[in-house]
């Protein structure tokens, strides 16, 4: 969904394919409509006491070395006044495999990658909700993400962006897996739900 509406507030999902959401069924495997995700899920609230644009910027595959590539494009030249930045499956992943040779986008890269993108929000006045990736149900995955789960808390406490902590609710349930998630990492509509749970508290 791209739909931008002027506007008392323009809320954009900056982020991944956790943030895009949206995929079709494939077998066996269900799909997650856009109305389950948690992008669509927080723009229908928002609209319910003021009018309210959005835009879902997530890109599957997307790093946040790749996401400053279409940033102003993408995010700045909407004018947010409301962002969800969720980066950090993809920068820590190990394409020889889990835990050998080096991650897509290193830890420090990562962590100054995404303080350029809070930073730029903020100075545009918008304000910004750094989202930790959800955990994921492959150990050795999980375990090289550790890390840059702890990057994004700090960069969210450097910069002074709010905290949503979805790693943490979702590593609080030990049933995480067949509750929440459609495979090992991305989330199905129970988890996106979830996810705008935990927003909703940080946005009343």
């Amino acid at each position: 969904m791209t739909l931008v509406n002027r506007r008392d507030l323009t809320f954009v999902a900056f982020g991944d394919s956790v943030t895009l959401g949206a995929r079709a069924k494939s077998g066996a495997t269900p799909g997650v409509a856009d109305w389950e995700t948690f992008h669509y899920r927080t723009w229908n609230r928002l609209l319910q006491s003021r009018r309210a644009g959005t835009r879902n910027a997530g890109v599957g595959g997307d790093d946040t070395a790749l996401a400053l590539t279409r940033f102003s494009a993408d995010v700045l030249a909407y004018r947010p006044d409301l962002v969800t930045v969720m980066f950090g499956i993809n920068d820590s992943w190990h394409d020889a495999g889990a835990g050998v040779g080096a991650p897509r986008v290193a830890l420090s890269a990562y962590e100054t990658n995404l303080t350029s993108i809070v930073s730029q929000l903020m100075d545009a006045g918008a304000r910004v909700l750094v989202c930790t990736p959800n955990k994921m149900s492959d150990a050795p995955r999980d375990a090289d993400m550790a890390p840059y789960v702890v990057k994004a808390r700090d960069v969210a406490a450097a910069t002074g962006a709010s905290l949503v902590d979805v790693y943490a609710a979702f590593d609080a349930n030990p049933s995480f897996a067949a509750d929440w998630l459609l495979d090992s990492m991305h989330p199905r509509g129970t988890g996106h739900a979830q996810i705008a749970s935990l927003i909703a508290v940080a946005v009343p």
